[in-house]
């Protein structure tokens, strides 16, 4: 990832290096302690974590990352969000929270630490940013999406190709259909930060694979 953030910019070089300089004069994972106030909810698709978990045990690694469903296709993986990195913790990590506690807290925390949420309108899709990190986590904060403020035709369809990629258009709206699904095979093809080209359809307040 941080070679293509390069391709995709190379006049960054000197940014990226000290950024991945940064990352590693942090204490390893072992070592570093929780802060709760920094725990914030990340939007996975469920290969993902099954390759991580595969990786690590073909390193002789048995460790479980904290996570739960988010729906067939989705998983919450939580993270401690730290100035130079992000850090995925372990399911022994959350053994303080209690489960129906942790998902709250997370969701707060995004609140918190994310910039402002802007909604760009082109043509028939809707492109929302929030700094280039959570922009799939989105989908945990009910209040964009239960709240009216997004107008499409039909229910709410979402794409989340990439970690840092939102689209969003209607139900019923074929064009901007046709185009999201375009624009997420796209972003999954580069391989950059890639979750999946499944579209997602907002109904009685979940988010479920839509089916058309």
């Amino acid at each position: 990832n941080t070679y293509q953030d390069y391709k995709r910019d190379p006049g960054l070089f000197d940014e990226i290096v000290q950024a991945y300089a940064a990352r590693l004069t942090q204490p390893p994972a072992n070592e570093a302690k929780l802060d709760r106030s920094r725990i914030v909810p990340v939007i996975k698709d469920r290969k993902w974590l099954a390759d991580l978990h595969t990786s690590l045990k073909a390193k002789g690694v048995e460790q479980e990352h904290l996570s739960e469903s988010f729906n067939n296709e989705l998983v919450i993986v939580y993270a401690q969000d730290d100035p130079n990195r992000m850090r995925y913790l372990t399911t022994g990590e959350g053994d303080g929270i209690a489960r129906e506690e942790l998902k709250a807290l997370a969701v707060t925390n995004l609140k918190r630490l994310l910039p402002k949420i802007e909604m760009r309108r082109i043509g028939d899709i809707m492109l929302i940013s929030a700094g280039g990190d959570y922009e799939a986590s989105l989908l945990l904060i009910d209040d964009i999406w239960s709240s009216g403020q997004i107008k499409v035709d039909g229910d709410i369809v979402v794409a989340v190709p990439a970690r840092d990629v939102l689209l969003v258009t209607g139900s019923r709206n074929g064009t901007g259909l046709k185009k999201v699904r375009e624009l997420a095979a796209k972003y999954v093809a580069e391989g950059r930060y890639e979750l999946t080209d499944t579209l997602f359809v907002y109904r009685d307040g979940r988010f479920s694979k839509f089916g058309r």
